[in-house]
Protein backbone atom coordinates (compact mmCIF):
# COMPACT_ATOMS: atom_id res chain seq x y z
CA UNK A 1 0.00 0.00 0.00
CA UNK A 2 1.03 3.70 -0.57
CA UNK A 3 2.50 5.92 2.21
CA UNK A 4 -0.77 7.90 1.69
CA UNK A 5 -3.28 4.56 2.09
CA UNK A 6 -0.65 3.85 5.34
CA UNK A 7 -1.29 7.75 6.89
CA UNK A 8 -5.03 7.47 6.33
CA UNK A 9 -5.11 4.18 7.73
CA UNK A 10 -3.70 4.93 10.82
CA UNK A 11 -5.11 7.80 11.60
CA UNK A 12 -8.32 7.03 11.94
CA UNK A 13 -7.55 4.07 14.10
CA UNK A 14 -5.26 6.32 16.28
CA UNK A 15 -8.49 8.82 16.45
CA UNK A 16 -10.55 5.53 17.30
CA UNK A 17 -7.79 4.67 20.08
CA UNK A 18 -8.19 8.41 21.71
CA UNK A 19 -12.23 8.64 21.66
CA UNK A 20 -11.92 4.58 23.19
CA UNK A 21 -9.50 5.79 25.80
CA UNK A 22 -11.13 9.19 26.38
CA UNK A 23 -14.73 7.15 26.99
CA UNK A 24 -12.72 5.64 29.36
CA UNK A 25 -11.98 7.96 31.22
CA UNK A 26 -8.16 8.08 30.19
CA UNK A 27 -6.29 11.67 29.69
CA UNK A 28 -3.77 10.49 27.39
CA UNK A 29 -0.30 12.40 27.61
CA UNK A 30 1.81 13.90 24.55
CA UNK A 31 4.49 11.60 25.06
CA UNK A 32 1.88 8.09 25.44
CA UNK A 33 0.39 9.46 22.16
CA UNK A 34 3.10 9.77 20.58
CA UNK A 35 4.00 6.26 21.56
CA UNK A 36 1.13 4.50 20.76
CA UNK A 37 0.84 6.71 17.12
CA UNK A 38 4.17 4.70 16.66
CA UNK A 39 3.12 1.43 17.45
CA UNK A 40 0.08 1.06 15.32
CA UNK A 41 2.05 2.74 12.18
CA UNK A 42 4.52 -0.53 13.08
CA UNK A 43 1.01 -2.75 13.06
CA UNK A 44 0.29 -1.09 9.65
CA UNK A 45 3.92 -2.19 8.36
CA UNK A 46 3.72 -5.74 9.85
CA UNK A 47 0.24 -6.45 7.85
CA UNK A 48 1.28 -4.65 4.98
CA UNK A 49 4.55 -7.64 4.28
CA UNK A 50 7.04 -4.58 4.75
CA UNK A 51 8.54 -4.08 8.49
CA UNK A 52 12.39 -5.42 8.62
CA UNK A 53 13.05 -8.49 10.86
CA UNK A 54 13.64 -6.61 14.09
CA UNK A 55 11.89 -7.28 17.62
CA UNK A 56 9.49 -3.84 17.85
CA UNK A 57 9.64 -3.38 21.63
CA UNK A 58 7.02 -0.93 22.77
CA UNK A 59 7.37 -0.45 26.68
CA UNK A 60 4.14 1.88 27.88
CA UNK A 61 3.31 0.55 31.08
CA UNK A 62 -0.22 -1.00 32.37
CA UNK A 63 -3.20 0.67 31.46
CA UNK A 64 -2.01 3.10 28.50
CA UNK A 65 -3.81 1.31 26.11
CA UNK A 66 -1.51 -0.84 24.65
CA UNK A 67 -4.05 -3.19 23.96
CA UNK A 68 -6.73 -0.63 23.20
CA UNK A 69 -4.64 0.11 20.16
CA UNK A 70 -4.54 -3.39 19.18
CA UNK A 71 -7.96 -3.43 19.65
CA UNK A 72 -9.39 0.13 17.04
CA UNK A 73 -6.32 -1.34 14.83
CA UNK A 74 -8.37 -4.49 14.23
CA UNK A 75 -11.73 -3.35 13.76
CA UNK A 76 -10.59 -0.36 11.35
CA UNK A 77 -8.70 -2.91 9.25
CA UNK A 78 -12.37 -5.14 9.36
CA UNK A 79 -13.58 -1.81 8.49
CA UNK A 80 -11.63 -1.71 5.56
CA UNK A 81 -12.21 -5.14 4.42
CA UNK A 82 -9.13 -6.86 6.25
CA UNK A 83 -6.93 -4.65 3.71
CA UNK A 84 -3.79 -5.22 3.73
CA UNK A 85 -4.29 -8.64 3.59
CA UNK A 86 -1.15 -10.03 6.03
CA UNK A 87 -3.41 -11.66 8.53
CA UNK A 88 -2.68 -10.75 12.57
CA UNK A 89 -1.53 -13.19 14.96
CA UNK A 90 -1.53 -12.59 18.94
CA UNK A 91 0.15 -14.45 21.68
CA UNK A 92 -0.92 -14.52 24.98
CA UNK A 93 0.47 -15.38 28.15
CA UNK A 94 -2.81 -17.45 29.30
CA UNK A 95 -6.71 -18.81 27.77
CA UNK A 96 -8.05 -16.28 30.28
CA UNK A 97 -6.33 -13.27 28.67
CA UNK A 98 -7.46 -14.72 25.34
CA UNK A 99 -10.86 -14.63 26.27
CA UNK A 100 -10.33 -10.94 27.61
CA UNK A 101 -8.64 -10.08 24.37
CA UNK A 102 -11.70 -11.75 22.31
CA UNK A 103 -13.99 -9.37 24.51
CA UNK A 104 -11.83 -6.53 23.30
CA UNK A 105 -11.92 -6.73 19.97
CA UNK A 106 -15.29 -6.93 19.05
CA UNK A 107 -15.13 -9.28 16.34
CA UNK A 108 -18.01 -11.47 14.75
CA UNK A 109 -16.77 -15.27 15.08
CA UNK A 110 -16.08 -15.68 11.60
CA UNK A 111 -13.33 -13.11 11.59
CA UNK A 112 -11.00 -14.96 14.01
CA UNK A 113 -9.92 -18.22 15.67
CA UNK A 114 -8.34 -19.42 19.09
CA UNK A 115 -5.85 -22.20 19.14
CA UNK A 116 -5.25 -23.80 22.04
CA UNK A 117 -5.37 -27.06 24.19
CA UNK A 118 -8.42 -26.14 25.33
CA UNK A 119 -11.95 -26.92 23.08
CA UNK A 120 -14.16 -24.79 24.75
CA UNK A 121 -11.89 -21.36 24.02
CA UNK A 122 -11.37 -22.89 20.48
CA UNK A 123 -15.05 -22.97 20.11
CA UNK A 124 -15.05 -19.03 20.45
CA UNK A 125 -14.22 -18.64 16.83
CA UNK A 126 -14.08 -20.51 13.51
CA UNK A 127 -12.75 -23.86 13.57
CA UNK A 128 -10.71 -23.17 9.95
CA UNK A 129 -7.50 -21.77 11.83
CA UNK A 130 -6.19 -20.25 8.25
CA UNK A 131 -9.36 -18.30 7.29
CA UNK A 132 -9.40 -16.67 10.12
CA UNK A 133 -7.84 -12.91 9.82
CA UNK A 134 -6.70 -12.43 13.48
CA UNK A 135 -5.48 -15.70 15.30
CA UNK A 136 -5.60 -16.20 19.27
CA UNK A 137 -3.34 -18.60 20.60
CA UNK A 138 -1.11 -18.91 23.87
CA UNK A 139 2.71 -17.98 24.11
CA UNK A 140 3.41 -21.89 25.12
CA UNK A 141 1.24 -22.76 21.74
CA UNK A 142 3.91 -20.61 19.67
CA UNK A 143 6.87 -22.05 21.46
CA UNK A 144 5.89 -25.81 21.27
CA UNK A 145 4.70 -25.41 17.60
CA UNK A 146 7.71 -24.05 15.85
CA UNK A 147 10.18 -26.09 17.77
CA UNK A 148 12.57 -27.64 15.63
CA UNK A 149 11.42 -25.83 11.89
CA UNK A 150 11.13 -22.60 10.67
CA UNK A 151 8.13 -20.06 11.52
CA UNK A 152 7.89 -20.42 7.78
CA UNK A 153 6.56 -23.69 7.68
CA UNK A 154 4.43 -23.60 10.82
CA UNK A 155 1.22 -24.26 8.49
CA UNK A 156 -0.93 -23.43 12.17
CA UNK A 157 -0.52 -20.32 12.00
CA UNK A 158 -1.10 -19.12 8.44
CA UNK A 159 -3.53 -17.17 6.69
CA UNK A 160 -5.02 -17.85 3.38
CA UNK A 161 -1.73 -20.25 3.08
CA UNK A 162 1.32 -18.70 3.83
CA UNK A 163 2.96 -17.25 6.95
CA UNK A 164 0.87 -14.11 9.06
CA UNK A 165 2.52 -10.79 8.40
CA UNK A 166 1.52 -8.86 11.57
CA UNK A 167 2.73 -10.82 15.00
CA UNK A 168 2.07 -9.40 18.51
CA UNK A 169 3.74 -10.80 21.51
CA UNK A 170 1.96 -9.48 24.66
CA UNK A 171 3.91 -8.95 27.73
CA UNK A 172 7.44 -10.67 28.67
CA UNK A 173 9.31 -12.03 25.74
CA UNK A 174 12.39 -13.78 25.83
CA UNK A 175 13.62 -15.84 22.81
CA UNK A 176 13.73 -19.23 24.63
CA UNK A 177 12.78 -20.40 28.19
CA UNK A 178 14.95 -20.43 31.20
CA UNK A 179 16.31 -24.49 32.57
CA UNK A 180 18.04 -24.93 35.82
CA UNK A 181 17.32 -27.76 37.92
CA UNK A 182 19.65 -29.14 40.47
CA UNK A 183 21.96 -31.95 41.35
CA UNK A 184 19.35 -33.18 44.40
CA UNK A 185 16.40 -33.23 42.82
CA UNK A 186 18.05 -35.20 39.79
CA UNK A 187 19.01 -37.59 42.42
CA UNK A 188 16.00 -38.37 44.04
CA UNK A 189 13.54 -38.43 40.45
CA UNK A 190 14.89 -41.64 39.46
CA UNK A 191 13.55 -43.16 42.48
CA UNK A 192 9.96 -41.88 41.59
CA UNK A 193 10.59 -43.23 38.08
CA UNK A 194 11.40 -47.04 38.29
CA UNK A 195 7.90 -48.17 38.67
CA UNK A 196 6.93 -48.21 34.98
CA UNK A 197 9.54 -46.14 33.54
CA UNK A 198 13.37 -48.08 34.84
CA UNK A 199 14.65 -46.94 31.73
CA UNK A 200 14.18 -43.40 31.88
CA UNK A 201 14.83 -43.68 35.43
CA UNK A 202 18.31 -45.36 34.85
CA UNK A 203 19.36 -42.52 32.57
CA UNK A 204 18.32 -39.78 34.44
CA UNK A 205 20.58 -41.41 37.38
CA UNK A 206 23.74 -41.64 34.63
CA UNK A 207 23.23 -37.90 34.14
CA UNK A 208 23.23 -37.29 37.46
CA UNK A 209 26.52 -39.13 38.66
CA UNK A 210 27.97 -36.96 35.40
CA UNK A 211 26.87 -33.99 36.78
CA UNK A 212 27.79 -34.77 40.36
CA UNK A 213 31.50 -35.10 38.81
CA UNK A 214 31.48 -32.50 36.24
CA UNK A 215 33.79 -29.27 36.87
CA UNK A 216 31.88 -25.69 38.00
CA UNK A 217 31.41 -24.02 34.15
CA UNK A 218 32.04 -26.53 32.30
CA UNK A 219 29.32 -27.22 29.96
CA UNK A 220 27.52 -30.93 29.91
CA UNK A 221 25.11 -32.41 26.93
CA UNK A 222 21.50 -33.80 27.97
CA UNK A 223 21.01 -36.43 25.53
CA UNK A 224 18.88 -36.15 23.30
CA UNK A 225 17.39 -39.74 24.03
CA UNK A 226 15.53 -38.34 26.92
CA UNK A 227 13.08 -36.21 25.09
CA UNK A 228 10.87 -39.43 24.35
CA UNK A 229 10.95 -41.20 27.41
CA UNK A 230 10.49 -38.02 29.00
CA UNK A 231 7.61 -37.53 27.02
CA UNK A 232 6.02 -40.98 28.07
CA UNK A 233 6.64 -39.80 31.77
CA UNK A 234 4.50 -36.46 31.09
CA UNK A 235 1.75 -38.51 28.95
CA UNK A 236 1.12 -40.61 31.45
CA UNK A 237 0.73 -37.40 34.43
CA UNK A 238 -1.89 -36.19 32.17
CA UNK A 239 -3.55 -39.42 32.33
CA UNK A 240 -3.08 -40.16 35.65
CA UNK A 241 -1.63 -43.13 35.65
CA UNK A 242 1.66 -41.56 37.56
CA UNK A 243 1.41 -39.15 39.92
CA UNK A 244 4.75 -36.92 41.06
CA UNK A 245 4.70 -34.03 43.42
CA UNK A 246 5.76 -30.59 42.33
CA UNK A 247 9.07 -30.67 42.23
CA UNK A 248 9.17 -33.87 40.58
CA UNK A 249 6.63 -32.75 38.16
CA UNK A 250 9.01 -29.42 37.39
CA UNK A 251 12.24 -31.14 36.40
CA UNK A 252 10.89 -33.55 34.15
CA UNK A 253 9.36 -31.07 32.12
CA UNK A 254 12.61 -29.13 32.67
CA UNK A 255 14.62 -31.75 31.50
CA UNK A 256 12.56 -32.52 28.49
CA UNK A 257 13.11 -29.19 27.17
CA UNK A 258 16.50 -29.92 27.89
CA UNK A 259 17.32 -32.83 25.96
CA UNK A 260 19.64 -32.36 23.13
CA UNK A 261 20.95 -28.90 24.27
CA UNK A 262 24.20 -28.45 26.18
CA UNK A 263 23.79 -26.87 29.53
CA UNK A 264 26.69 -25.27 32.01
CA UNK A 265 27.21 -26.65 35.42
CA UNK A 266 26.86 -24.17 38.29
CA UNK A 267 28.09 -24.74 41.94
CA UNK A 268 25.49 -24.02 44.50
CA UNK A 269 25.25 -24.46 48.13
CA UNK A 270 23.58 -26.67 50.18
CA UNK A 271 22.92 -30.36 49.41
CA UNK A 272 22.35 -29.37 45.83
CA UNK A 273 25.75 -29.06 45.38
CA UNK A 274 25.54 -28.75 41.88
CA UNK A 275 23.00 -26.87 39.09
CA UNK A 276 22.74 -27.19 35.21
CA UNK A 277 21.97 -23.79 34.07
CA UNK A 278 20.75 -23.14 30.61
CA UNK A 279 17.87 -22.74 28.27
CA UNK A 280 15.56 -24.23 25.69
CA UNK A 281 16.17 -24.23 21.73
CA UNK A 282 14.76 -20.52 20.91
CA UNK A 283 12.38 -19.41 18.94
CA UNK A 284 13.15 -19.61 15.09
CA UNK A 285 15.21 -16.76 13.54
CA UNK A 286 12.63 -15.88 10.80
CA UNK A 287 9.42 -15.31 14.03
CA UNK A 288 10.74 -11.87 13.40
CA UNK A 289 9.36 -9.57 12.85
CA UNK A 290 7.13 -9.51 16.02
CA UNK A 291 5.96 -6.51 17.94
CA UNK A 292 6.43 -6.95 21.95
CA UNK A 293 4.22 -4.72 24.00
CA UNK A 294 6.06 -5.42 27.56
CA UNK A 295 5.48 -2.72 30.33
CA UNK A 296 8.30 -4.06 31.94
CA UNK A 297 10.56 -3.94 29.37
CA UNK A 298 11.80 -0.49 30.91
CA UNK A 299 13.28 -2.18 33.64
CA UNK A 300 13.97 -5.58 33.12
CA UNK A 301 18.15 -6.31 31.96
CA UNK A 302 16.95 -9.11 29.60
CA UNK A 303 16.09 -7.08 26.82
CA UNK A 304 19.71 -5.21 26.98
CA UNK A 305 21.19 -8.28 26.49
CA UNK A 306 19.07 -9.73 23.84
CA UNK A 307 19.84 -6.35 21.78
CA UNK A 308 23.42 -7.00 22.64
CA UNK A 309 23.84 -10.29 21.37
CA UNK A 310 21.01 -10.64 18.19
CA UNK A 311 21.55 -6.61 17.59
CA UNK A 312 18.05 -6.45 16.27
CA UNK A 313 15.70 -5.07 19.05
CA UNK A 314 14.11 -1.91 17.81
CA UNK A 315 12.85 -0.06 21.05
CA UNK A 316 9.67 1.71 19.82
CA UNK A 317 8.98 5.62 21.34
CA UNK A 318 7.73 5.26 24.99
CA UNK A 319 6.96 7.59 28.12
CA UNK A 320 7.66 7.90 31.68
CA UNK A 321 5.10 7.77 33.87
CA UNK A 322 5.10 10.18 37.47
CA UNK A 323 4.61 8.53 40.37
CA UNK A 324 3.90 10.79 43.07
CA UNK A 325 0.67 9.53 43.72
CA UNK A 326 2.11 6.44 44.53
CA UNK A 327 2.56 5.79 48.32
CA UNK A 328 4.96 3.19 49.17
CA UNK A 329 4.88 2.00 52.55
CA UNK A 330 8.00 -0.10 52.94
CA UNK A 331 8.92 -3.08 55.97
CA UNK A 332 12.25 -4.07 55.98
CA UNK A 333 11.42 -7.70 56.79
CA UNK A 334 12.56 -11.57 56.43
CA UNK A 335 9.66 -12.83 54.45
CA UNK A 336 11.06 -15.59 52.34
CA UNK A 337 9.02 -19.41 52.36
CA UNK A 338 11.16 -20.21 55.37
CA UNK A 339 9.74 -17.81 57.29
CA UNK A 340 6.19 -18.02 56.12
CA UNK A 341 6.33 -21.89 57.12
CA UNK A 342 7.14 -21.00 60.47
CA UNK A 343 4.34 -19.66 62.47
CA UNK A 344 5.96 -18.55 65.01
CA UNK A 345 8.09 -15.90 62.75
CA UNK A 346 5.39 -15.23 60.24
CA UNK A 347 2.73 -14.44 63.04
CA UNK A 348 4.14 -11.03 63.68
CA UNK A 349 3.95 -10.47 59.68
CA UNK A 350 0.23 -11.08 59.15
CA UNK A 351 -0.42 -9.58 62.47
CA UNK A 352 1.05 -5.98 61.19
CA UNK A 353 -0.90 -6.86 58.01
CA UNK A 354 -4.19 -7.50 59.47
CA UNK A 355 -3.68 -4.37 61.40
CA UNK A 356 -3.28 -2.10 57.90
CA UNK A 357 -6.03 -3.69 56.51
CA UNK A 358 -8.19 -2.86 59.46
CA UNK A 359 -7.18 0.37 60.08
CA UNK A 360 -7.69 1.65 56.51
CA UNK A 361 -10.66 1.88 54.08
CA UNK A 362 -11.48 -0.73 51.61
CA UNK A 363 -11.07 -2.17 49.04
CA UNK A 364 -7.66 -4.38 49.24
CA UNK A 365 -5.59 -6.16 46.69
CA UNK A 366 -3.28 -8.78 48.16
CA UNK A 367 -0.53 -10.24 46.60
CA UNK A 368 1.84 -12.75 47.72
CA UNK A 369 2.81 -16.29 46.52
CA UNK A 370 0.61 -19.30 45.63
CA UNK A 371 -0.13 -21.65 47.79
CA UNK A 372 1.08 -24.86 48.61
CA UNK A 373 0.63 -27.69 51.15
CA UNK A 374 3.17 -25.72 53.71
CA UNK A 375 2.62 -22.11 52.79
CA UNK A 376 -1.27 -19.94 52.91
CA UNK A 377 -0.76 -16.75 52.88
CA UNK A 378 -4.12 -16.27 51.44
CA UNK A 379 -5.77 -18.05 54.53
CA UNK A 380 -3.42 -16.91 56.95
CA UNK A 381 -4.38 -13.20 55.61
CA UNK A 382 -8.29 -14.20 56.37
CA UNK A 383 -7.52 -15.79 59.79
CA UNK A 384 -5.10 -12.89 60.88
CA UNK A 385 -8.63 -10.43 60.13
CA UNK A 386 -10.57 -12.80 61.77
CA UNK A 387 -12.28 -13.00 58.54
CA UNK A 388 -14.13 -9.97 58.78
CA UNK A 389 -11.86 -7.45 56.43
CA UNK A 390 -13.02 -8.70 52.55
CA UNK A 391 -9.89 -8.27 50.07
CA UNK A 392 -8.75 -10.01 47.00
CA UNK A 393 -5.39 -12.15 46.69
CA UNK A 394 -3.63 -12.68 43.27
CA UNK A 395 -0.50 -15.08 43.54
CA UNK A 396 3.03 -14.26 41.81
CA UNK A 397 2.50 -16.00 38.41
CA UNK A 398 -0.98 -14.38 38.13
CA UNK A 399 0.19 -10.79 38.68
CA UNK A 400 -0.15 -9.65 35.46
CA UNK A 401 -2.37 -9.27 32.50
CA UNK A 402 -5.65 -8.37 34.71
CA UNK A 403 -7.19 -5.32 34.97
CA UNK A 404 -10.23 -6.34 37.32
CA UNK A 405 -8.46 -4.82 40.25
CA UNK A 406 -7.89 -1.36 38.52
CA UNK A 407 -9.89 0.20 41.01
CA UNK A 408 -8.28 -0.87 44.19
CA UNK A 409 -6.17 1.86 46.16
CA UNK A 410 -5.16 -0.08 49.14
CA UNK A 411 -2.70 -2.76 48.31
CA UNK A 412 -0.54 -5.21 50.66
CA UNK A 413 2.70 -7.31 49.07
CA UNK A 414 4.16 -9.72 50.91
CA UNK A 415 7.24 -10.98 50.04
CA UNK A 416 9.07 -11.29 46.75
CA UNK A 417 8.93 -13.60 43.45
CA UNK A 418 12.67 -14.39 43.54
CA UNK A 419 14.06 -17.46 41.53
CA UNK A 420 17.41 -19.65 43.06
CA UNK A 421 20.19 -17.59 42.66
CA UNK A 422 21.35 -19.89 40.11
CA UNK A 423 18.22 -19.62 37.95
CA UNK A 424 19.23 -15.78 37.14
CA UNK A 425 21.96 -17.34 34.60
CA UNK A 426 19.62 -19.10 32.83
CA UNK A 427 17.18 -15.93 32.36
CA UNK A 428 20.28 -14.80 30.89
CA UNK A 429 21.10 -17.21 28.51
CA UNK A 430 17.12 -17.73 27.43
CA UNK A 431 17.56 -14.14 26.92
CA UNK A 432 20.63 -13.97 24.58
CA UNK A 433 19.13 -16.84 22.40
CA UNK A 434 22.12 -18.83 21.48
CA UNK A 435 24.19 -21.80 22.78
CA UNK A 436 25.59 -21.56 25.56
CA UNK A 437 29.50 -21.23 24.45
CA UNK A 438 28.32 -18.11 22.75
CA UNK A 439 26.51 -16.34 25.31
CA UNK A 440 28.53 -13.38 26.67
CA UNK A 441 29.59 -12.78 30.37
CA UNK A 442 26.15 -12.07 31.87
CA UNK A 443 25.48 -9.48 35.31
CA UNK A 444 23.19 -11.74 37.03
CA UNK A 445 22.72 -9.28 39.79
CA UNK A 446 21.39 -6.89 37.46
CA UNK A 447 19.00 -10.00 36.04
CA UNK A 448 17.76 -10.50 39.32
CA UNK A 449 17.33 -6.54 40.11
CA UNK A 450 15.12 -6.66 37.16
CA UNK A 451 13.41 -9.11 37.62
CA UNK A 452 12.50 -8.05 40.74
CA UNK A 453 11.26 -4.79 39.14
CA UNK A 454 9.54 -6.21 36.70
CA UNK A 455 7.10 -8.44 39.52
CA UNK A 456 6.69 -5.11 41.60
CA UNK A 457 5.54 -3.35 38.53
CA UNK A 458 3.11 -5.74 37.17
CA UNK A 459 1.49 -6.35 40.80
CA UNK A 460 1.34 -2.77 42.18
CA UNK A 461 0.23 -1.74 39.24
CA UNK A 462 -3.35 -4.19 39.06
CA UNK A 463 -4.03 -1.29 41.32
CA UNK A 464 -5.37 2.33 40.99
CA UNK A 465 -1.55 3.39 40.31
CA UNK A 466 -2.04 1.84 36.76
CA UNK A 467 -4.86 4.77 35.85
CA UNK A 468 -2.76 7.45 35.43
CA UNK A 469 -3.95 10.95 33.89
CA UNK A 470 -1.75 13.42 31.39
CA UNK A 471 1.01 10.63 32.52
CA UNK A 472 0.88 10.79 36.41
CA UNK A 473 0.24 7.74 38.12
CA UNK A 474 -3.19 7.21 39.99
CA UNK A 475 -3.41 7.40 43.94
CA UNK A 476 -2.30 4.07 45.59
CA UNK A 477 -1.18 3.16 48.66
CA UNK A 478 0.97 -0.29 48.76
CA UNK A 479 2.38 -1.49 52.22
CA UNK A 480 5.22 -4.23 51.19
CA UNK A 481 6.73 -7.01 53.35
CA UNK A 482 10.35 -7.23 51.46
CA UNK A 483 13.60 -9.23 52.81
CA UNK A 484 16.23 -6.19 54.30
CA UNK A 485 18.92 -8.16 51.90
CA UNK A 486 17.29 -7.12 48.35
CA UNK A 487 18.09 -3.09 48.29
CA UNK A 488 14.43 -3.39 47.95
CA UNK A 489 14.08 0.90 48.54
CA UNK A 490 16.46 1.33 45.42
CA UNK A 491 14.57 -0.62 43.74
CA UNK A 492 11.41 0.31 44.49
CA UNK A 493 12.41 4.13 43.57
CA UNK A 494 14.14 3.43 40.11
CA UNK A 495 10.89 1.19 39.26
CA UNK A 496 8.47 4.29 40.49
CA UNK A 497 10.06 7.39 39.45
CA UNK A 498 8.48 10.14 41.91
CA UNK A 499 6.92 7.66 44.18
CA UNK A 500 6.95 8.07 48.15
CA UNK A 501 8.56 5.77 50.11
CA UNK A 502 8.78 5.51 53.81
CA UNK A 503 8.65 2.86 56.81
CA UNK A 504 6.38 0.65 57.42
CA UNK A 505 6.23 -1.94 60.45
CA UNK A 506 6.08 -2.27 64.37
CA UNK A 507 7.31 0.65 66.22
CA UNK A 508 10.96 -0.03 66.60
CA UNK A 509 12.23 3.59 68.41
CA UNK A 510 14.45 1.43 70.71
CA UNK A 511 18.22 1.61 69.46
CA UNK A 512 20.10 -1.73 69.17
CA UNK A 513 22.86 -2.22 71.31
CA UNK A 514 26.38 -3.22 69.48
CA UNK A 515 27.84 -2.12 66.41
CA UNK A 516 24.34 -1.20 64.75
CA UNK A 517 23.25 1.39 67.31
CA UNK A 518 26.49 2.96 67.16
CA UNK A 519 25.87 3.78 63.68
CA UNK A 520 22.50 4.43 64.33
CA UNK A 521 23.55 6.89 67.04
CA UNK A 522 26.40 8.25 64.95
CA UNK A 523 23.54 8.85 61.85
CA UNK A 524 21.09 10.64 64.21
CA UNK A 525 23.84 12.86 65.44
CA UNK A 526 25.36 13.64 62.30
CA UNK A 527 21.97 14.44 59.98
CA UNK A 528 20.72 17.57 62.18
CA UNK A 529 18.07 19.98 60.11
CA UNK A 530 19.84 21.50 57.40
CA UNK A 531 22.09 18.51 56.79
CA UNK A 532 21.48 16.65 53.84
CA UNK A 533 24.91 14.70 53.34
CA UNK A 534 28.02 13.58 55.10
CA UNK A 535 30.67 11.45 54.15
CA UNK A 536 30.61 8.04 55.51
CA UNK A 537 34.21 8.40 56.64
CA UNK A 538 32.68 11.19 59.12
CA UNK A 539 29.80 8.41 60.23
CA UNK A 540 32.09 5.14 60.96
CA UNK A 541 34.49 7.98 63.15
CA UNK A 542 32.01 8.70 64.80
CA UNK A 543 30.32 5.73 65.40
CA UNK A 544 34.48 4.39 66.83
CA UNK A 545 34.88 2.09 64.40
CA UNK A 546 36.59 1.24 60.56
CA UNK A 547 35.87 1.64 57.33
CA UNK A 548 35.35 -2.24 56.83
CA UNK A 549 33.04 -2.84 60.04
CA UNK A 550 30.70 0.10 58.90
CA UNK A 551 30.22 -1.08 55.68
CA UNK A 552 29.10 -4.82 57.45
CA UNK A 553 26.74 -2.87 59.37
CA UNK A 554 25.12 -1.05 56.59
CA UNK A 555 23.87 -4.20 55.72
CA UNK A 556 22.56 -5.28 58.88
CA UNK A 557 18.61 -5.06 58.74
CA UNK A 558 18.34 -3.18 61.75
CA UNK A 559 20.46 0.03 60.14
CA UNK A 560 18.67 -0.59 56.88
CA UNK A 561 15.43 -0.22 58.63
CA UNK A 562 16.48 3.03 60.27
CA UNK A 563 18.09 4.82 57.57
CA UNK A 564 14.50 3.95 55.22
CA UNK A 565 12.93 5.35 58.24
CA UNK A 566 15.08 8.35 58.45
CA UNK A 567 14.74 8.55 54.68
CA UNK A 568 18.71 7.91 54.13
CA UNK A 569 20.43 6.52 50.84
CA UNK A 570 24.17 4.91 50.86
CA UNK A 571 25.90 6.39 47.64
CA UNK A 572 29.38 5.95 46.77
CA UNK A 573 31.01 7.44 49.98
CA UNK A 574 28.36 9.67 51.03
CA UNK A 575 25.04 8.88 52.61
CA UNK A 576 22.48 11.41 51.68
CA UNK A 577 18.74 12.40 52.64
CA UNK A 578 16.85 10.95 49.72
CA UNK A 579 13.90 13.57 47.96
CA UNK A 580 10.92 12.34 46.55
CA UNK A 581 11.00 15.31 44.23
Amino acid sequence: MSASEKESFVEVSFNLLLNDLTSFGNQVSDSEKASLKSLQEVFFDGLSGILPPSFYLNSLPPGSGKTQAISSFVRVWKERGFQPSGGILIGLKTKDEIEGMVARLGLAREDFACLTRDDAVNAFGRVDLDNAPVLLTTQQMLIRRTADRRFAVASDFYFEGRPRGLRIWDEAFSLAEAISFNLYMMQKLPGALYLGFDTVADDIAALARKMDAAEPGSAMLVPASLRSGLGQVLAAMQTGSIDLAGEDAAIVQALRAAAGRELVVRAVGGKQNRALVGSTRPLPADFAPLVITDASARVRATYGIMEKVQKNVVRLPSSETNYQNLHIHLWLQSCGKDVLRDTNQSRAIYRQVAKQMAEGEGPWLVVSSKASRKVDVEAAVKDATGDRIPFNFVHWGRHHGINDYKHVKNMIVIGSFFYPDESYGAIGMAAAGVPVAEVPALDTRAIREGEFKHNMLQAILRGNARNSVNGVAGECNVYIVASPKNNAERLLAETFPGAQISKWGPDKEKVPAGHAGAVIAALKKLFLAGVEEVRKKQVYEAAGMDGNEFRRQLTKPTVQSYMLSAQLVSEGQRIRRRSNS
